[in-house]
């Protein structure tokens, strides 16, 4: 039933209740019932269940208001059809709860309504929408559910939502001073708690004062007392000096146990039984002093218990704080159980309890479910109880009869049947979490009751329970009856679950074979697991006759074995211990053995083996599908069938469970060799494995005889490096060998233990340069900073290993005067070959000349430039035409002329070819790239700051020139390198890294050169305005216009169209004349060059008032600036604003001659001209402007490491000035979107040669969404 109310208090002092038919009975009469076993009822005034709630409304109030309908309401609140609950709070005690109410028809929701004097406990008013209400005087099922809801939870109820969920507020006023009625139910029952609480203290107390008055009075009168006197009042009883007795029976309910306690002393002959067992927890966790009686009253101190009362006390807390915890998440109210005295355990609980007894010697009490049997005292004991069972011969009569000879036949024996006897009931099983206990007793006919015994028995007991439950028990008294008709079936049918105890074997035999057992029935198996392990049954001493046809288990045994003849199977059947052959067949008086099991074996054994001839089954070495069907089929439907015994022999043909092809490296002339192995397996077998895998088979045979289930093999290694060397699997597989330089990136994909020493010190002799090996040319042992010598010896390590290699040092560290170190050092050596031929840009191509000149005059040069005859007289030199003094050690040549030229270099061999500005060759397909690749050169490196501008395809095309065949095709390239890494994929970046890795030397100046002054970046941002604000939006309204109009097919057609058009958005930025000739009125012109005179003042310009702004102040401090842009016409409006400014300036672009631009340069680093003016393109490369530390970049540009080239014109060795960069751009216009851009890109050099240098993107690679995105 459901309980409300308030809690009641807890009492020591009080009894169970009405005696029964068995009272413990203490000294002070208090009396315990265990009659008719433990009870669960108990009356409402005991107190609160868990859950407790303050109600709001009582139930007995709610019982008269709904009538009938009271327990229909049940079903409202269980159902969930009550929803929008809401509670409105008026003046004075009123609450009016509302809600919504889905009705069973699928109508309309029910509104109902109740107003509530909580104070008083009454219901003020009610209302429902539904036609039930009111009809026969009483309110509806709805109106009652709302109330017990709110009483129930009413934290479910909405406080004081306006309006009102239901729409039935009626106007309520708003909400005073009245607490929430969920705060106001926590206090109330925690202020009761509190009240009870010290209520129980008070009590406590008074009965201590009490019991110490009766004390000292005693002792006045009688003088000093014994022990039973004033010692037990001590407040604190001795450390282990209290005992808890604990007493189970089965709970009426037929699921768990209730358990009471006694609480003795067993020093003072003192037993008291518990009345509230919470009660006593509480009193333990607080450290109460508690009064039981006269001969007892102690502080309640964990120390004061015994070990096994501890025991018990934490097994108890445990319980209830699993049941406070599991009712806590209840909303409502529990049935309860037992009252306070008792306490409901799970079958796992009690066992644990009574684990802390087995073999202890003490006793719990028992009550037994007999309502004719009082409670008493049990032992707990280890293994299995022997239950008495025996099988006698029955008489006509169908009595046993005891008093024959035991000289009849089998005949005479069964001709009146059976009687079937036991000695031990097992009357109740408990399964534990580990521990299971059978509680035994003595049977009805046995002479007397007996004591219970709980023994721990064994998995194998309480699997066979169903069996004893009716072997043992009382239906019948004498024991049960077996006709003689129906013994066969006994013999099928229960005898298996039999341990045979035969009638002329000596009691003292059958325990020297089987476990013994004590006077208990206790056999002395510890949890009875050997009985199980063993196969022992249930002990029955059974006649001759019936032990005899007890058949034994047949246990199938199969012998595999392997030979020259191929694979055998012998199957044998076992009973105990006889074996028979199963292909032999059961004869017809063999009728002990399993007929059903035998012949399964042989249908089994038949699915995977031909029949036999003898007793032996043979699969011919021959059948290779037919053994591989037994390894992998057959094996599990033979172990299923009994046990399987094999030979090693027979093993070896599955040796190889999941197989691991990997690659093994060796190097052997300068070629690196792999061969694919895997462990356990000859490396002879290998090929054909892969072979097999190739070809999808099932399985491989390797040459030993073991077979290799080919989906379990693991090929992942060799297909990942076939597969990025361009190999065919199948080539692989046979074992190939490949160019050196690959074996830097075999030694990054191959584990150490599979190279030989001979590959990894041929790895190790790039990775670690001795020093010694390779000795800077004296000429240049005082000029080389230690990093470039550094770079001397890789240089010369990757010549002397035939690689090529990439020297991507930042801009401005010296890549051209460790390159000439190089062929200072190899002079010799190479001119034996012949020249090394040197192409750069044609405007460093005197640069090199010099540059030559100075680092390397040992060296002839020859300048492959001016007129064809003058550079085929230089070429016929170098064919070897000629004086042998005026062949050139080295020759210099523009990119341009050697594509011009390059049927002149048939029959050139090259010492050594270098690229300088390499990325002048990032377009594989460009007539240049393919004129540079067909130059016949012994090695080959390239010079750049930036080996990847744009995309990987220029990695591709630089190593494709530096070591051809590398990479392959560039369409495996971008499949196996380029589309993973731009998708995000680690793994294939770190591949390719280990790829390029040693053959790219990259140096930074934050890292080598400390002393290098410091290069500050800044952005100048100037606003447009008036006439060039409104042409530069109308430039961009009709780009955006013309984008928009185009379909996504016809956009790379137009695209062209549309670069022109955002090359005009940017010139518009720098100025509206680069656009319009005529804006502004005539420009008054000038000749190029360095000028000085006085011009007209130009036209408005933003960004040209921003660099005649730093000009200005430049000069006035002195200083010297380089200023760069994409457009020479915008140079010349720059040159004419200097000139109207008196600022003296030089200018290189394009049409400057080469020459004149060496002149130039050395001009402005001596003389004192302030400015220089460049065009990014013909002055971003090979020239050394550390005159200027001022850099203006006035229109950026859509790759950034272009500027930064540019930027290091001046940044480099031999400053000696902080260099300021300034990038003048306009804001909220393209130019401040592609500096976004920029910083946007994700950065490719930066993963593959360790720089900064940004990877941007390329105008022709952008998307029409990249191009609107913009244009903003």
């Amino acid at each position: 039933m459901r309980v409300y109310g308030d809690r009641g208090g807890s009492s020591y002092g009080g009894g169970y209740g009405d005696a029964g038919d068995f009272a413990y009975t203490d000294d002070d009469g208090y009396a315990a019932d265990f009659g008719g076993g433990y009870h669960d009822d108990v009356s409402d005034d005991e107190g609160a269940a868990y859950g407790y709630r303050d109600e709001a409304i009582p139930e007995h109030v709610l019982r008269v208001l709904g009538g009938a309908a009271f327990y229909r309401a049940y079903d409202v609140v269980s159902s969930g059809r009550m929803h929008d609950l809401s509670c409105f709070v008026g003046h004075g005690s009123a609450t009016t709860l509302t809600a919504l109410v889905t009705g069973r028809s699928g109508g309309p929701d029910y509104r109902v309504r109740a107003t509530l004097d909580e104070d008083r406990g009454r219901v003020l008013d009610t209302a429902c929408s539904c036609p039930a209400y009111g009809r026969y005087g009483s309110v509806c099922k709805h109106v009652i559910a709302l109330i017990m809801q709110y009483n129930d939870s009413p934290e479910s109820f909405d406080q004081n939502a306006p309006g009102g969920a239901a729409g039935l507020s009626s106007g309520l006023a708003p909400r005073g001073v009245r607490t929430s009625r969920a705060l106001q139910t926590f206090m109330r029952k925690e202020e009761q708690d509190r009240r009870q609480e010290a209520q129980e203290r008070q009590i406590d107390l008074l009965k201590q004062v009490s019991a110490l008055a009766s004390a000292d009075d005693g002792n006045a009168r009688g003088g000093r007392r014994g022990v039973s006197g004033a010692s037990v009042l001590d407040r604190h009883m001795p450390v282990g000096g209290v005992s808890l007795r604990p007493g189970i029976g089965r709970s009426p309910r037929g699921s768990g146990w209730l358990l009471r306690l006694r609480i003795t002393v067993p020093g003072r002959g003192v037993s008291y039984v518990v009345k509230d067992i919470d009660a006593l927890l509480r009193a333990i966790r607080w450290q109460q002093y508690v009064v039981y009686g006269k001969k007892l009253a102690f502080t309640h101190t964990m120390d004061a218990f015994d070990e096994r009362s501890r025991a018990i006390i934490g097994l108890l807390t445990r319980a209830v704080d699993i049941r406070n915890g599991i009712e806590a998440g209840r909303d409502g109210y529990r049935v309860r159980g037992g009252h306070g005295g008792e306490m409901l355990l799970a079958d796992a609980e009690t066992a644990d309890l009574l684990d802390l007894y087995v073999d202890s010697g003490e006793t719990v009490d028992y009550a037994p479910s007999d309502y004719r049997v009082s409670e008493m005292a049990a032992t707990v004991v280890d293994g299995d109880p022997d239950l008495g069972l025996s099988v006698e011969r029955a008489d006509d009569n169908g009595n046993d009869r005891n008093g024959g000879d035991g000289n009849d036949d089998d005949g005479d024996a069964a001709a009146h049947g059976y009687v079937i006897r036991h000695r031990l009931n097992a009357e109740a099983l408990i399964v534990g979490q580990g521990s299971r206990f059978v509680v035994v007793r003595a049977a009805s006919d046995a002479d007397g009751w007996g004591l219970p015994v709980f023994h721990r028995c064994s998995r194998r007991f309480v699997d066979d329970r169903r069996i004893i439950s009716l072997l043992c028990n009382d239906y019948e008294s004498g024991g049960l009856y077996l006709g003689p008709d129906d013994v066969d079936m006994f013999v099928r049918t229960v005898l298996p679950y039999v341990d045979p105890i035969r009638d002329d074997t000596d009691d003292m035999d059958r325990m020297d074979d089987t476990d013994r057992t004590d006077d208990t029935g206790r056999t002395d198996d510890t949890g009875g697991a050997d009985v199980a392990a063993r196969g022992r049954g249930i002990p029955m001493r059974l006649p001759e006759e019936l032990a005899r046809r007890k058949r034994l288990p047949c246990r199938i045994e199969v012998y595999l074995d392997r030979d020259a003849r191929g694979v055998s199977c012998d199957v044998k059947a076992r009973y105990g211990d006889e074996r028979y052959d199963v292909f032999a067949g059961v004869g017809p008086h063999d009728v002990m053995r399993d007929r059903d099991a035998e012949r399964l074996a042989v249908e089994a054994v038949l699915h995977y083996f031909p029949r036999p001839d003898g007793l032996v089954a043979r699969i011919p070495e021959s059948d290779d599908d037919a053994i591989y069907r037994l390894l992998t089929e057959g094996l599990p439907v033979l172990r299923d069938l009994g046990d399987v015994f094999a030979t090693p022999a027979f093993d070896g043909l599955t040796a190889v469970s999941r197989p691991v092809v990997r690659i093994g490296l060796s190097v052997r002339s300068d070629l690196v060799e792999i061969s694919p192995i895997a462990d356990e397996i000859d490396p002879k077998d290998v090929p054909a494995l892969l072979a097999s895998y190739r070809d999808r088979r099932r399985y491989h045979r390797l040459s030993n005889g073991a077979f290799v289930t080919m989906r379990d093999v693991n090929t992942d290694a060799v297909d990942g490096i076939a597969a990025d060397l361009g190999i065919r699997p199948e080539e692989l597989a046979a074992g190939v060998t490949v160019p050196a330089y690959e074996a830097y990136y075999l030694d990054h994909e191959v584990d150490d233990a599979d190279k030989d020493e001979r590959f990894r010190d041929y790895v190790d002799d790039l990775k670690v340069i001795d020093p010694r090996t390779y000795v800077v040319p004296p000429s240049l042992a005082d000029i080389l900073r230690p990093y470039q010598a550094e770079g001397f010896r890789w240089l010369n390590a990757v010549c002397d290993k035939g690689f090529g290699g990439i020297l991507a040092d930042e801009m401005g560290l010296g890549k051209t005067v460790q390159l000439l170190s190089l062929l200072v050092y190899r002079r010799d050596e190479f001119r034996a070959v012949g020249p090394s031929l040197i192409v750069c840009p044609a405007s460093l191509v005197y640069n090199w000349a010099a540059e030559c000149a100075r680092f390397a005059p040992g060296l002839s040069v020859g300048v492959v430039a001016g007129t064809k005859a003058e550079r085929r007289r230089i070429l016929a030199a170098a064919h070897g035409g000629g004086a042998a003094d005026e062949h050139p050690d080295v020759l210099i040549t523009s990119y341009d002329l050697l594509r011009r030229d390059i049927a002149e270099y048939d029959g050139v061999e090259c010492a050594c070819m270098v690229l300088d500005e390499a990325q002048y060759v990032k377009n594989h397909a460009t007539k240049t790239s393919k004129a540079v690749r067909s130059v016949h050169a012994r090695h080959r490196f390239a010079l750049t700051g930036t080996p990847i501008e744009n995309r990987l395809a220029e990695l591709w095309s630089l190593f494709d020139f530096l070591m051809p065949g590398m990479f392959g095709s560039y369409a495996h390239f971008r499949e196996r390198f380029e589309m993973p890494i731009l998708s995000g994929d680690g793994k294939a970046q770190a591949r390719l890294q280990a790829f390029v890795g040693p053959f790219i030397l990259r140096r930074r100046k934050a890292d080598v050169l400390k002393d290098l002054p410091e290069k500050i970046e800044n952005v100048v941002t100037v606003r447009l305005e008036g006439e060039q604000r409104r042409l530069y939006a109308a430039l961009e309204q009709r780009l955006r216009a013309t984008i928009d109009k185009q379909k996504d097919a016809d956009f790379n057609a137009g695209r062209i169209q549309v670069l022109a058009q955002l090359t005009r958005l940017r010139q518009a930025c720098c100025d509206p004349r680069l656009v319009y000739a005529n804006y502004g009125g005539d420009l008054p012109g000038d000749s190029k060059g360095k000028g000085t005179g006085r011009g007209a003042k130009a036209p408005k310009s933003a960004k040209l008032d921003a660099i005649e702004e730093l000009a200005l102040s430049c000069r006035d401090a002195g200083r010297k600036m380089l200023i760069f842009s994409q457009f020479t016409g915008y140079l010349d409006l720059i040159a004419e604003r200097l000139r109207h400014d008196d600022i003296a300036y030089d200018v290189i672009t394009g049409a400057t001659p080469k020459k004149r631009r060496l002149e130039l340069v050395d001009a402005f680093n001596a003389d004192d001209t302030p400015v220089f003016l460049i065009s990014l393109k013909a002055g971003n490369t090979g020239l050394n402007l550390t005159g200027a530390c001022v850099v203006v970049h006035a229109d950026p540009w859509w790759n950034a490491a272009a500027q930064n080239q540019a930027t290091d014109r001046a940044h480099r060795i031999g400053q000696t000035q902080d260099v300021n960069v300034y990038q003048i751009v306009a804001e909220d216009t393209i130019e401040e979107r592609i500096m976004n851009l920029q910083r946007g890109k994700t950065d490719l050099a930066s993963r593959f040669v360790d720089a900064a240098s940004s990877s941007g993107g390329a105008m022709a690679a952008l998307t029409k969404d990249d191009l609107l995105a913009l244009l903003g």
